[in-house]
């Protein structure tokens, strides 16, 4: 089974690794809205939300499997990633727990019943398993033993790797094409303190902010077809974007929503709304100024791939500040600070907060919140160490010799001198540590030695339209991971 986007670049990639190990694709689970490559190559297809809302699927395909799986036999971190990745489909807050909770046990049950009725051997996901539909498939793969590869991104443009499911370590990649993914200058130069440019994913998503939302290419068919005007107000204003599109919710039922402009622009009002009163509610608990002697922990954006469900229940970020506070001497103060895109609306900040959660922060003895105007580099400079679940500041500090401590199996995070926290206990002792100066700052060799390392794990996909990565060798790369990703889990030898 393949869970990707219906794309070009990964149909190549995809079909060529499979023809090299003789292995046939199934089925093929993800957004077919951008889709250059015809569908239906024998194998099945789900587009990426229909495999969310199930619409028709559990009547159109006959699934004679009795044995199924709900949320009462999963794991406790499953059941708390699955419930906060569903924050995602829940834009005014109204989801229940009880809704949530019969989604998850819908997919759970045909998921499971598909992948024992269709013999499934293996699972390839072009990303951390991350949202509602492909975290179920995940689930019930996992319960059912079936070896697992997923893709991870890493800050660097198109520059992934794999890993045997989420979290686990790196797959080396022996039979690399060509030269590293990425140079020296980009691995390092983006993340000296001192640097002016901002990284490309930063530049991306002011710029999706900035573009205007009105559709004029849809306003010209209109005025060129008139008699559309009323089936484009009032019926057919579909959004293909999978991440953007609304659910309907029925009595234990989800479909995929048919929307008009007056139920869009209802929304946005509504979503500028609940934008100004968190607004509100951040800037009210804010300081200016930063205290003296510090240790800095960045918010994760949520919700996102970074925290749920990659750090488990360290995804709830309030929890975790607390078990932070609670180990820092009297002296010591932690500097929180928001993420810079938590209050965009193009992306699902509003949906990771609620109105009480940063007075919820700065009422934890030792913490202060600081202002989003205040530069996150220049809080680096000064902080005596920087705590991370997963995200850029973490390399930051590792670049320019600060010390780290990561709650993940983050990419840099292999990286000597990170320091890796496990647990509450290990949390403890790695910021006594810190304050007695025994946490190791990586050196330059360390560094040097990492990115030796990276070369031997990083590919380079071509996933986004007008990216200067040359489209074949990205095809040929990606083609050679996932080779060596079969060969990790035991397929057979590679035909030759």
């Amino acid at each position: 089974m393949i869970v990707a986007p219906h794309t070009d670049f990964w149909c190549k990639s995809i079909h060529k690794a499979c023809d090299s190990y003789g292995v046939s694709i199934s089925s093929w689970v993800g957004d077919t809205s951008n889709s250059n490559s015809p569908l239906g190559q024998g194998y099945d297809i789900f587009p990426a939300w229909h495999a969310f809302s199930l619409e028709g699927y559990e009547f159109q395909i006959e699934l004679n499997s009795k044995s199924s799986i709900s949320a009462r036999d999963i794991s406790s971190y499953d059941l708390f990633n699955y419930l906060k990745i569903l924050d995602r489909v829940d834009f005014n807050g109204m989801m229940t727990l009880s809704e949530r909770t019969c989604l998850l046990d819908r997919q759970l049950d045909f998921w499971y019943k598909y992948l024992v009725d269709t013999k499934i051997e293996f699972v390839l996901f072009s990303n951390i398993p991350h949202l509602p539909y492909d975290y179920a498939i995940y689930i019930a793969a996992k319960h059912l033993s079936i070896p697992v590869i997923n893709a991870n991104r890493t800050p660097f443009q198109g520059v992934c790797y794999l890993t045997e499911g989420i979290g686990h370590d790196p797959i080396p990649i022996s039979d690399r094409i060509g030269e590293s993914p990425i140079s020296h200058s980009h691995f390092i130069d983006p993340f000296v303190l001192a640097a002016k440019t901002k990284l490309w994913y930063m530049e991306k998503q002011e710029q999706d902010q900035r573009r205007s939302s009105i559709n004029i290419k849809r306003i010209a068919r209109t005025i060129r077809h008139p008699q559309n005007f009323f089936r484009t107000v009032f019926l057919k204003n579909r959004i293909h974007s999978m991440k953007f599109r609304s659910i309907k919710t029925y009595p234990g039922r989800y479909s995929v929503s048919v929307r008009g402009i007056i139920k869009n622009m209802k929304e946005v009002v509504s979503a500028k709304l609940r934008q100004k009163t968190l607004r509100s509610a951040h800037d009210a608990c804010i300081t200016k100024n930063l205290p003296v002697n510090y240790i800095y922990f960045p918010l994760n954006y949520q919700p996102e791939a970074t925290t749920a469900p990659f750090c488990d229940f360290d995804a709830d970020q309030i929890s975790f500040i607390r078990r932070i506070a609670n180990n820092l001497p009297n002296d010591c103060t932690l500097v929180v600070k928001e993420h810079p895109t938590s209050f965009r609306t193009r992306l699902f900040g509003t949906s990771g907060r609620h109105p009480s959660y940063w007075d919820e922060i700065v009422n934890i003895k030792g913490v202060a919140l600081v202002s989003q105007d205040i530069d996150s580099k220049q809080i680096i400079k000064r902080s005596n160490g920087v705590i991370v679940l997963n995200g850029t500041a973490g390399w930051e500090s590792v670049v320019n010799k600060i010390p780290c401590l990561v709650a993940s199996r983050a990419w840099f995070s292999y990286c000597p001198g990170v320091s890796r926290i496990d647990d509450s206990i290990s949390l403890r002792e790695k910021l006594k540590d810190l304050f007695e100066g025994r946490i190791y700052c990586p050196s330059d060799h360390d560094i040097e030695s990492f990115k030796r390392f990276v070369d031997t794990i990083f590919f380079q996909i071509n996933e986004f339209p007008g990216s200067e990565v040359d489209a074949q060798c990205a095809v040929s790369s990606t083609a050679v991971a996932i080779e060596a990703g079969f060969s990790h889990v035991g397929y057979p030898e590679k035909k030759s």
